[in-house]
């Protein structure tokens, strides 16, 4: 029986070291229907011209300006499908996979005809036993929240385990065509933060699950999009918290303004006032509607 031809989806800017290892580990994965697409975001490092180099066979899709990880990655996503892909992997340029990710999350994904995304045991780069992500799920509180199962823990058997997730994060996701076909793609309004879980949400609603797959691995370097540009981290942070409420969350006048408060005090807590004034902005952005800050780095300002 053929396997359904999987593309690998791969969101980089100014990033071609990251997007170089991540494609060499992909190089030598063992599912043997899947192709890479690497779609840049205006980058201004030489990454087009670096990656062009190492593998002069390697699909770029290359954007003029940078869209956001929402609508940069739908660019991929669009093109995998228009070339028939079974299913897309949307995968960050800061990670690096296991010869065996694909085969697994297929395996599982062909088996169950109600999974409609599929997610990694996702290790912390350079370390094979502390979790990054185990997926993701639902907290009582503050309303609304969500966190990343695992994150920071050593793995255990705890985290062995098959099974239905509420949410999966966006580093890495396999994702079935019949759901982008219904559900449609990432919602662009987001450019940075919580377009995945609005993704997961929309998937859950049409009936699709969502499993988490823990035999096929990965390691993830986090958050190096924003390195070193905290301002940024936290405008895009504070600007796509207040869509998802807006957008997905019942009663969301009185949540939001609790879950908000509650991350401001926290970063008081310890103690991130830096963080203070640029989330502050990104709640003002989001509640007018405002179009997103773009990302640059302080290396560049």
């Amino acid at each position: 029986m053929k396997l359904p031809l999987v593309y690998v989806v791969v969101l980089n800017w100014n990033r071609k070291d990251d997007t170089i290892e991540c494609i060499d580990s992909l190089i030598g994965m063992s599912y043997p229907n899947f192709r890479t697409v690497v779609v840049d975001n205006g980058s201004s490092d030489g990454s087009v011209e670096a990656l062009k180099a190492r593998f002069p066979t390697l699909e770029i899709l290359a954007n003029s300006e940078n869209l956001g990880y929402a609508a940069g990655n739908n660019v991929g996503i669009r093109f995998a499908l228009q070339q028939g892909a079974g299913y897309v992997l949307i995968l960050n340029n800061d990670t690096v996979v296991d010869q065996h990710l694909l085969t697994r999350l297929v395996e599982v994904g062909e088996a169950n005809p109600q999974v409609g995304i599929l997610a990694p045991k996702v290790y912390l780069y350079g370390d094979k036993h502390r979790i990054a992500s185990a997926g993701s799920r639902k907290r009582w509180f503050p309303p609304g929240r969500i966190s990343i199962i695992g994150l920071g823990k050593e793995d255990s058997i705890v985290y062995d385990r098959e099974r239905e997730i509420e949410y999966a994060t966006g580093c890495a996701v396999l994702v079935k065509r019949k759901v982008f076909e219904e559900v449609g793609l990432f919602d662009p309004t987001y450019f940075a933060y919580w377009e995945d879980y609005d993704f997961c949400r929309r998937v859950g609603e049409r009936g699709y699950k969502i499993f988490y797959v823990p035999n096929a691995k990965m390691w993830h370097k986090v958050s190096t999009s924003t390195q070193g540009d905290s301002w940024t981290k936290w405008y895009h942070i504070a600007r796509s918290t207040v869509h998802f409420y807006r957008k997905n969350v019942e009663v969301w006048y009185l949540a939001l303004p609790i879950y908000l408060l509650w991350v401001i005090m926290r970063e008081i807590v310890f103690g991130n006032w830096g963080a203070i004034k640029p989330y502050v902005v990104g709640i003002l952005d989001g509640l007018r509607g405002k179009a997103p800050l773009q990302f640059k780095r302080a290396s560049e300002s």
